[in-house]
């Protein structure tokens, strides 16, 4: 019985961490996030920061998801700069963006 409860709150501070752990969607903080500007014409910078437990591709995705936003839809990828996570460096992708 003892170790049922041991393994029940185990078990719900490992999903804690995990769930704290994911980058939010968000305006840039601590835990990474999105910053756009507007550089004229249409065109957008979109840059999405993770933190060391996102992905490359979930960076893009969320990039891609920020930029859809701020163009209400369709979009063309002028530039696109994609750093790789490692031991310190957090991933991050920026894109020059314009609507369509």
């Amino acid at each position: 019985m003892k170790i049922n409860y041991v393994l029940k709150i185990f078990c719900t501070l490992i999903i804690g961490f995990f769930a704290s752990s994911c980058t939010p969607y968000q305006t840039t903080g601590f835990m990474g996030g999105y910053e756009d500007v507007e550089i004229g014409d249409g065109r957008h910078k979109i840059t999405f920061i993770g933190n060391g437990y996102t992905t490359t591709s979930r960076v893009i995705q969320l990039t891609e998801r920020r930029a859809t936003e701020v163009c209400n839809g369709a979009f063309d990828v002028l530039e696109r700069d994609v750093k790789a996570g490692g031991l310190i460096a957090k991933p991050s992708a920026t894109f020059i963006i314009q609507c369509k």
